[in-house]
């Protein structure tokens, strides 16, 4: 970056700090990635796979903003992108359990554009999309093609390797943010998908489907 260049970044991370209340996890103008998708796209499990098989500086990977300005901002400045593309109600549906906001109408609406919005910054700034069922299910295919998409060294551990590590690394967190299956969640899960089915997210599966058309392959 040019002087003038590394001014006016900063001057945006300024602005997406006090915005977001935080810095942590914005992009830095060293940082080699940006890794960012909606709440409840895999982006806990697949970010620690991305640490344990892609070689890259933990610091150095922009993670969890969950915020379409800090995918502009990386974007702008010749960072590299990456976003997890999730089935609109899936995703939705997970996301409104975690919040607790079952009830809460106006609330789910809210998170509805707010995918919407996060989503339209991906399409517009051309960030390498994958699709979550795909990755999800490879997650060592996955950081093989994010090592090939960053120019960097692969660790190799296979998918049953990384999920033995990823499930330790995690076996002391809060149960909420474990996201650990059970029967009451799967209930709560299932209403919150019947309360989104009843409002109109044609927006979010037109821009879904259009992104999953250009989901790379792995």
């Amino acid at each position: 970056m040019t002087p003038q260049e590394i001014d006016n970044f900063e001057v945006q991370r300024q602005e997406i700090i006090e915005k977001r209340g935080s810095s942590k996890g914005i992009v830095q103008k060293n940082s080699k990635l940006c890794f960012d998708s909606f709440p409840r796209s895999g982006n806990s499990y697949l970010t620690r796979a991305i640490f344990l098989n892609v070689d890259v500086p933990q610091n150095l990977i922009s993670h969890h903003t969950h915020n379409r300005f800090n995918i502009s901002l990386a974007q702008s400045s010749g960072i590299p992108c990456i976003s997890i593309i999730r089935d609109p109600i899936d995703c939705l549906s997970s996301y409104v359990v975690y919040m607790g906001i079952q009830e809460n109408i106006k609330r789910i609406e809210f998170f509805c554009q707010q995918y919407l919005r996060f989503y339209q910054v991906v399409e517009k700034e051309s960030v390498k999309v994958f699709d979550f069922n795909t990755v999800i299910k490879n997650p060592s295919k996955f950081t093989s093609r994010v090592s090939e998409f960053l120019g960097v060294g692969h660790n190799g551990l296979s998918n049953e390797q990384l999920d033995v590590k990823i499930k330790d690394s995690v076996r002391d967190a809060p149960s909420k943010t474990k996201g650990v299956p059970s029967l009451e969640r799967a209930k709560d899960n299932n209403r919150a998908k019947e309360t989104l089915k009843k409002l109109d997210l044609t927006q979010q599966y037109d821009l879904f489907n259009t992104l999953l058309l250009k989901a790379e392959t792995i």
